[in-house]
């Protein structure tokens, strides 16, 4: 029988049996799909929303009118989101093929804090700018993941708490870093798309 054909029909008793490796697939594919949801949505609103408010008083400090700088085109941003889809996901997969949950909860970690910062900043605007419609979607099962990782880790893996811990703070770092250099690094990236 093959590791697919013995997930079939338990995706959803994520939380009974000998199904580890299921369940370690299972959690990751959830963790790309939650992340991919909500960066699409940036891809189509972020331009619309900053041509439609960056004039208006109420929005100067909304944090896409802001950093309006860092999304000069629709093309620059799908091409930023792109590096970090891959980046996720060779991260979900190096998690899945190695049993490494902690990997997991890091990813999805590093995602919440992502979608705490599109809600808080939606709320400082009063509105649903780019990227908080699906934070607030998705940020239940961005919490339920983190409860299963958690309690999954803490049951199977000696010092559990310590390798989420880790994990967290490595991989949340990498993905902050990675966003501060495709903000650096959007206007050339824009001119290059754009020359061709």
């Amino acid at each position: 029988m093959t590791h697919q054909q013995a997930c079939h029909g338990r995706a959803f008793s994520i939380m009974t049996g000998n199904d580890y490796p299921c369940r370690m697939t299972f959690l990751a594919f959830a963790a790309f799909t939650l992340f991919v949801v909500h960066e699409f949505e940036e891809i189509i609103r972020c331009r619309p929303w900053i041509e439609r408010h960056e004039s208006e008083a109420r929005y100067a400090r909304d944090m896409w009118i802001r950093n309006r700088r860092a999304y000069p085109s629709t093309e620059t941003i799908a091409a930023m989101i792109l590096e970090e889809v891959i980046l996720a996901a060779i991260i979900l997969l190096i998690a899945s093929s190695s049993g490494y949950l902690s990997l997991v909860f890091a990813v999805v970690f590093g995602n919440s804090l992502h979608l705490v910062g599109h809600i808080i900043s939606a709320m400082a605007s009063k509105a649903w700018n780019p990227g908080s419609i699906t934070a607030a979607m998705t940020l239940p099962f961005n919490i339920a993941i983190l409860i299963i990782v958690w309690m999954h880790t803490i049951a199977r893996v000696r010092f559990g708490a310590l390798q989420i811990f880790t994990a967290s703070i490595i991989i949340t770092a990498v993905l902050v870093a990675n966003l501060s250099m495709l903000h650096h690094i959007s206007p050339r990236l824009d001119a290059m798309i754009h020359r061709g």
